[in-house]
């Protein structure tokens, strides 16, 4: 009897440790899904400010890095500043990233408060990229009480030099030659003239046509996949946004001269298209020129031009058998002052409402990240913000992904 009881409370205790054990899978399950319900959240907003404030094609866009000032001032080159059409002044309109669409209002979150926030979550990490100063954050904006928070990161991929650009979808110089960014200054074993080399379309494609042996994480925020632009009804590829500092992007994009001036046209050297790519890009931000405010973006390419910026970049980098007249008869087709092609990285956590009321102190328990590649198209915005923002592709992240 005493043996037959004894069985009966072990196996009581093991149908209630199974219940409970059943309970904290589906719980778990549950703030799984609220996490990436949170995400998602993060994601679409994003999407709907990328929409309101860059679906006009008078808008500019570039990276926060053509904000710095000095060697001191951190860079922050993964921040993106989108200035409204018929603006022209240095201060953004907006930083694109969580905290300045809601209750702090435009602004209000920028490269410094980021640095240091104890609510930024990093979107852009060591899964990414090597440098802390390569890094993107966001503010994370709680939602209700204890329904968990969300953030989100926008980064802009035309003001990379876009590597996955077939010749056949290539601006054309006048000559009617094609002109493509080429790295291989930096990356020795890209395959320039490869059939392969269109096929690409999210950055950890590049590694495929770039090879494993090379390291593409110092590289992310100098190169981009593919980029597009919505012009004349079709989407352009391998065009560049002129508003970066970057110069390895620099580099590869003046390297496309070489490939398309005309065979009587002065040569750019690799070592002088190294120089004049750092020279442009030490001097953009500073640079202060009709159309153009000091430490800030230029508002069109004929500002760009007419700034002489490429003409005093020759001349710092002491190169004088080339002048920027003859850059710009080859390259001027590749150069635009905003883009139209961005990355979204969005995170969502969900928290237990018995911890802190599910504040940012208490363990979360689940996070999601997410990431978008949004294009801007052709096809007008029914809602008439411009032209309609689409996805190209979506993708869960894992946090060492990030």
């Amino acid at each position: 009897m005493l043996s037959l009881l004894s069985i009966l409370v072990v196996v009581i205790y093991a149908i209630s440790l199974i219940g409970r054990v059943d309970g904290e899978i589906g719980a778990t399950d549950s703030y799984h899904l609220q996490a990436r319900q949170n995400a998602l959240l993060g994601m679409r907003l994003a999407l709907a400010e990328l929409q309101r404030t860059a679906g006009d094609s008078s808008a500019i866009t570039a990276p926060a890095s053509i904000r710095r000032r000095s060697s001191s001032t951190p860079a922050y080159p993964q921040l993106l500043g989108v200035w409204a059409a018929g603006s022209s002044t240095a201060v953004p309109t907006n930083w694109f990233v969580s905290g300045n669409f809601e209750a702090a209002g435009p602004r209000q979150i920028t490269p410094d408060s980021l640095l240091t926030a104890a609510t930024a979550i990093t979107l852009v990490g060591r899964g990414t990229v090597l440098a802390e100063r390569d890094m993107g954050r966001a503010h994370r904006v709680p939602i209700g009480d204890t329904q968990g928070g969300y953030a989100f990161w926008i980064g802009d991929q035309g003001a990379k030099a876009a590597l996955a650009v077939a010749a056949e979808r290539a601006p054309l110089a006048p000559n009617g030659r094609a002109l493509l960014s080429d790295p291989r200054r930096d990356i020795s074993g890209f395959a320039h003239h490869s059939p392969q080399r269109g096929q690409p379309l999210i950055w950890d494609d590049l590694s495929y046509l770039i090879g494993s042996t090379t390291n593409m994480k110092p590289r992310f925020r100098s190169y981009s996949a593919k980029s597009y632009w919505a012009e004349g009804g079709v989407l352009r590829a391998g065009l560049f946004n002129v508003n970066t500092s970057d110069p390895i992007s620099w580099e590869a994009v003046l390297r496309a001269y070489e490939h398309a001036r005309d065979v009587d046209a002065p040569a750019l050297t690799e070592s002088d298209a190294r120089f004049l790519a750092e020279q442009i890009a030490a001097n953009l931000g500073p640079k202060q020129a009709p159309g153009k405010p000091q430490y800030g973006p230029f508002f069109s390419i004929a500002a760009f031009w007419d700034s002489e910026l490429v003409q005093e970049s020759l001349e710092a980098a002491g190169i004088t058998e080339l002048t920027q007249d003859e850059l710009r008869n080859v390259l001027w087709p590749m150069l635009r002052v905003r883009s139209d092609t961005f990355l979204i990285r969005a995170y969502g956590d969900a928290r237990n409402p018995a911890s802190a009321a599910g504040a940012l102190g208490s363990r979360a328990a689940a996070v999601a990240y997410c990431e978008v590649l949004v294009q801007r198209s052709p096809q007008p915005d029914p809602l008439g913000s411009g032209q309609r923002f689409t996805p190209l592709y979506f993708r869960w992240l894992l946090p060492e992904e990030i």
